[in-house]
Protein backbone atom coordinates (compact mmCIF):
# COMPACT_ATOMS: atom_id res chain seq x y z
CA UNK A 1 0.00 0.00 0.00
CA UNK A 2 1.33 3.42 -0.89
CA UNK A 3 1.49 6.01 1.91
CA UNK A 4 0.95 10.02 0.93
CA UNK A 5 3.22 12.53 1.34
CA UNK A 6 2.07 14.66 4.50
CA UNK A 7 0.16 18.34 3.58
CA UNK A 8 2.61 21.10 2.81
CA UNK A 9 4.86 18.45 1.08
CA UNK A 10 5.09 16.90 -2.37
CA UNK A 11 6.74 14.39 -4.13
CA UNK A 12 6.86 14.29 -8.12
CA UNK A 13 9.13 10.87 -7.88
CA UNK A 14 7.29 7.63 -8.64
CA UNK A 15 8.08 5.00 -6.76
CA UNK A 16 9.11 6.86 -4.03
CA UNK A 17 10.29 4.64 -0.40
CA UNK A 18 9.87 7.03 2.53
CA UNK A 19 8.75 9.85 3.35
CA UNK A 20 12.42 11.49 2.66
CA UNK A 21 11.36 11.88 -0.87
CA UNK A 22 8.70 14.04 0.25
CA UNK A 23 9.86 17.66 -0.57
CA UNK A 24 7.74 20.52 1.53
CA UNK A 25 6.88 23.71 -0.20
CA UNK A 26 9.98 26.19 0.22
CA UNK A 27 10.60 29.39 2.76
CA UNK A 28 8.34 32.24 2.09
CA UNK A 29 5.68 29.92 0.70
CA UNK A 30 3.04 27.94 1.91
CA UNK A 31 0.37 25.21 1.00
CA UNK A 32 -3.17 24.46 2.53
CA UNK A 33 -3.51 21.19 -0.27
CA UNK A 34 -4.66 17.89 1.69
CA UNK A 35 -2.13 15.16 1.87
CA UNK A 36 -0.90 13.75 -1.43
CA UNK A 37 0.32 16.49 -3.46
CA UNK A 38 2.22 14.95 -6.53
CA UNK A 39 3.54 18.84 -7.82
CA UNK A 40 5.17 22.10 -6.46
CA UNK A 41 2.64 23.76 -7.30
CA UNK A 42 0.94 23.29 -4.03
CA UNK A 43 2.67 25.63 -3.18
CA UNK A 44 1.87 29.27 -2.93
CA UNK A 45 3.86 32.59 -2.46
CA UNK A 46 2.66 34.25 0.82
CA UNK A 47 1.72 37.65 0.30
CA UNK A 48 2.63 40.96 1.41
CA UNK A 49 3.19 41.78 5.10
CA UNK A 50 3.63 38.29 5.81
CA UNK A 51 6.28 35.44 5.91
CA UNK A 52 6.35 31.52 6.17
CA UNK A 53 9.38 29.08 7.50
CA UNK A 54 9.95 26.06 5.10
CA UNK A 55 6.97 23.43 4.91
CA UNK A 56 4.07 25.88 6.38
CA UNK A 57 0.46 25.66 6.27
CA UNK A 58 -0.34 29.56 6.18
CA UNK A 59 1.92 32.63 6.35
CA UNK A 60 2.85 34.47 9.72
CA UNK A 61 1.85 38.47 10.28
CA UNK A 62 5.14 40.65 10.67
CA UNK A 63 4.80 41.84 13.86
CA UNK A 64 4.44 45.63 14.55
CA UNK A 65 7.84 47.22 13.58
CA UNK A 66 8.12 44.79 10.87
CA UNK A 67 7.35 44.93 7.33
CA UNK A 68 7.42 42.68 4.48
CA UNK A 69 7.01 44.53 1.03
CA UNK A 70 7.51 41.91 -1.05
CA UNK A 71 5.54 38.10 -1.81
CA UNK A 72 7.43 35.11 -0.89
CA UNK A 73 9.60 35.97 1.60
CA UNK A 74 11.01 33.90 4.73
CA UNK A 75 11.26 36.75 6.84
CA UNK A 76 10.21 40.51 7.91
CA UNK A 77 12.26 43.41 7.51
CA UNK A 78 12.56 46.46 10.34
CA UNK A 79 11.39 49.56 10.14
CA UNK A 80 14.34 51.95 9.69
CA UNK A 81 15.12 54.68 12.32
CA UNK A 82 12.74 57.83 12.08
CA UNK A 83 10.24 55.65 10.84
CA UNK A 84 7.84 53.24 12.23
CA UNK A 85 5.01 49.92 11.36
CA UNK A 86 2.19 50.75 13.63
CA UNK A 87 -0.06 47.56 13.41
CA UNK A 88 0.90 43.27 12.08
CA UNK A 89 0.84 42.68 8.46
CA UNK A 90 1.87 45.39 7.04
CA UNK A 91 3.86 45.86 3.25
CA UNK A 92 5.82 49.44 4.53
CA UNK A 93 7.09 51.49 6.97
CA UNK A 94 6.03 54.97 7.82
CA UNK A 95 8.37 57.91 8.13
CA UNK A 96 7.84 59.75 11.72
CA UNK A 97 5.69 62.75 11.44
CA UNK A 98 7.81 66.16 11.63
CA UNK A 99 9.73 66.94 14.96
CA UNK A 100 8.79 63.09 16.28
CA UNK A 101 11.67 60.39 15.93
CA UNK A 102 12.24 56.88 16.50
CA UNK A 103 14.50 53.89 16.66
CA UNK A 104 14.74 50.90 14.59
CA UNK A 105 12.23 48.56 14.54
CA UNK A 106 9.77 50.73 16.06
CA UNK A 107 6.36 50.40 16.18
CA UNK A 108 5.13 54.31 17.21
CA UNK A 109 7.15 57.73 17.28
CA UNK A 110 7.47 59.99 19.88
CA UNK A 111 7.50 63.31 20.93
CA UNK A 112 10.95 65.78 21.41
CA UNK A 113 10.06 67.36 24.27
CA UNK A 114 10.26 70.94 25.51
CA UNK A 115 14.04 72.22 25.25
CA UNK A 116 15.09 69.33 22.02
CA UNK A 117 14.21 69.45 18.65
CA UNK A 118 14.52 66.46 15.94
CA UNK A 119 15.35 67.52 11.92
CA UNK A 120 15.92 63.95 10.99
CA UNK A 121 13.17 62.04 13.13
CA UNK A 122 16.26 59.95 14.86
CA UNK A 123 17.59 62.10 17.39
CA UNK A 124 16.39 64.56 19.62
CA UNK A 125 18.78 67.36 19.53
CA UNK A 126 19.05 69.56 23.10
CA UNK A 127 18.66 73.17 21.48
CA UNK A 128 22.04 74.74 22.24
CA UNK A 129 22.52 77.95 24.56
CA UNK A 130 20.46 81.26 22.74
CA UNK A 131 17.62 79.21 21.40
CA UNK A 132 14.63 77.43 22.72
CA UNK A 133 11.98 75.01 21.94
CA UNK A 134 8.70 75.46 23.76
CA UNK A 135 6.35 72.77 22.63
CA UNK A 136 6.76 69.17 21.85
CA UNK A 137 7.33 67.90 18.29
CA UNK A 138 9.52 70.62 17.27
CA UNK A 139 11.83 70.48 13.90
CA UNK A 140 14.38 73.25 15.05
CA UNK A 141 15.31 75.45 18.06
CA UNK A 142 14.22 78.68 17.86
CA UNK A 143 16.73 81.67 18.15
CA UNK A 144 15.93 84.04 21.37
CA UNK A 145 15.18 87.39 20.48
CA UNK A 146 17.20 90.25 21.41
CA UNK A 147 16.22 91.47 24.90
CA UNK A 148 16.20 87.66 25.74
CA UNK A 149 18.84 84.71 27.19
CA UNK A 150 18.46 80.69 27.13
CA UNK A 151 20.48 77.81 28.40
CA UNK A 152 21.39 75.09 26.59
CA UNK A 153 17.73 72.60 26.75
CA UNK A 154 15.76 75.92 27.85
CA UNK A 155 11.79 75.68 26.62
CA UNK A 156 11.82 79.05 26.49
CA UNK A 157 13.86 82.03 26.50
CA UNK A 158 14.04 84.74 29.91
CA UNK A 159 13.99 88.23 29.54
CA UNK A 160 16.58 90.37 30.07
CA UNK A 161 16.31 92.51 33.64
CA UNK A 162 16.28 96.06 34.08
CA UNK A 163 20.11 97.83 33.96
CA UNK A 164 21.33 94.81 30.91
CA UNK A 165 20.62 93.76 27.34
CA UNK A 166 21.37 91.36 25.08
CA UNK A 167 21.42 90.69 21.55
CA UNK A 168 19.94 87.83 19.31
CA UNK A 169 20.76 84.15 20.41
CA UNK A 170 21.97 85.33 23.38
CA UNK A 171 23.01 82.93 26.27
CA UNK A 172 23.45 85.69 29.22
CA UNK A 173 22.41 89.32 29.78
CA UNK A 174 24.77 91.72 29.79
CA UNK A 175 25.08 94.62 32.17
CA UNK A 176 24.51 98.23 31.33
CA UNK A 177 27.67 100.01 31.33
CA UNK A 178 28.23 103.02 33.87
CA UNK A 179 25.83 106.27 33.41
CA UNK A 180 23.90 103.52 31.07
CA UNK A 181 20.60 102.22 31.70
CA UNK A 182 17.69 100.06 30.07
CA UNK A 183 14.07 98.59 31.03
CA UNK A 184 13.43 94.83 31.04
CA UNK A 185 14.06 92.99 27.83
CA UNK A 186 16.16 95.74 26.37
CA UNK A 187 18.65 95.40 22.99
CA UNK A 188 20.90 98.11 24.25
CA UNK A 189 21.05 100.24 26.77
CA UNK A 190 20.43 104.45 26.88
CA UNK A 191 22.52 107.16 28.42
CA UNK A 192 21.17 108.30 32.17
CA UNK A 193 19.01 111.18 31.41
Amino acid sequence: QCIKCPATTYSALPGATGSGDCIPCAKGKFSTAPAGAASEDICQPCPTGTYSIAGAESCSKCAPGEFQDSEGESSCTSADAGSYVPAAGLSEQTPCPAGNYSGSAASECAACGPGYATADGIDCVICPSGRSSGNASNVECGVCPAGTYSIAGASECAECEEGSFSDDAAFVCTLCPAGQSSAARASECEPCP
